[in-house]
């Protein structure tokens, strides 16, 4: 005859006490086993172990999947955003959500364009416990980035992200880092969270957390490309913006021209000690350089 529920229920919290990875999935089955399949409250605490057991195997599928990744995918093209989580389901749709990938190889890369500032999208290995015993490079790539988005769906999630952060020496007390909830009901969060069924709100939070200024630049034919990112709490001169397209540009200046924020009417003839502002749209002339 099978034990009383609660006399039951116990005895499972007392047998998964401490245990990770597969020591935990191996007592998950063994339990599966052992339970009565009678009665509601039985078939609900199976139906909990099997979700749990799917999930834990998942994970380490992912993980190992993961260290076949290639490197070569996780040079640094741009701004980048790094996308953090326990398990790969919510980095996916996070991942599809933000980004043109259409999930072809590699999955784990995606571009994303937000007010003209084109971002790197990179969805990281899982974290589990233990990882920070294992491996630094998630943590390293997490601070080579301008923008962490954690992927969070229970608070489990949220304290296995943290224990990790911390016991590797990880600071995520500042306004790059971002959690995206999953489940609204999740409160209590240590820093900036955002829904994922808000979208709209988690790009402007990601823009904030660039601290970028753009400035375009015109070309001798008139169009106007991707913009040229400073910080945003420094000053950019006219002559910042010519030494990023060619020091040429600074040793045989003859003139710029500047429309936007900066201008007090449309194509302001100015010099190189100009400074400019988020929005500004600048051409720059050169002198023809001198013959020997």
């Amino acid at each position: 005859m099978p034990k009383p529920f609660k006399e039951g229920e116990k005895e499972v919290k007392e047998r998964l006490k401490g245990k990770t990875g597969k020591e935990r999935i191996r007592e998950i089955e063994a339990l599966l086993q052992e339970l009565p399949d009678l009665g509601r409250d039985y078939r609900r605490l199976r139906s909990r172990l099997r979700k749990e057991l799917e999930k834990l195997k998942r994970n380490i599928s992912e993980r190992s999947s993961s260290k076949k990744r290639s490197t070569r995918v996780l040079q640094k093209t741009g701004p980048r955003i790094a996308l953090v989580g326990v398990t790969p389901t919510e980095k996916r749709l996070l991942l599809k959500a933000l980004t043109d990938n259409n999930f072809s190889e590699p999955h784990h890369v995606g571009k994303m364009v937000y007010k003209d500032v084109p971002l790197q999208v990179i969805e990281l290995p899982n974290v589990y416990p233990g990882l920070h015993k294992i491996s630094k490079e998630i943590f390293s790539i997490m601070r080579d980035s301008e923008v962490v988005l954690f992927s969070v769906s229970s608070r489990s999630d949220l304290d296995i992200l943290k224990t990790e952060m911390e016991s590797a020496g990880y600071d995520y007390n500042d306004q790059r880092h971002i959690i995206v909830k999953f489940d609204d009901s999740l409160d209590s969060t240590p820093f900036q969270a955002v829904s994922f069924n808000d979208l709209d709100n988690l790009k402007e939070k990601i823009f904030e957390a660039l601290h970028v200024k753009r400035i375009y630049t015109k070309n001798p034919d008139g169009t106007i490309g991707e913009p040229l990112l400073f910080d945003r709490n420094k000053k950019v001169t006219v002559k910042d913006v010519a030494a990023r397209i060619h020091r040429d540009f600074v040793d045989y200046f003859k003139e710029a021209r500047i429309w936007g924020p900066s201008s007090k009417f449309d194509g302001q003839r100015v010099g190189l000690h100009m400074e400019l502002q988020d929005g500004d749209i600048v051409e720059i002339k050169k002198k023809r350089k001198k013959e020997p």
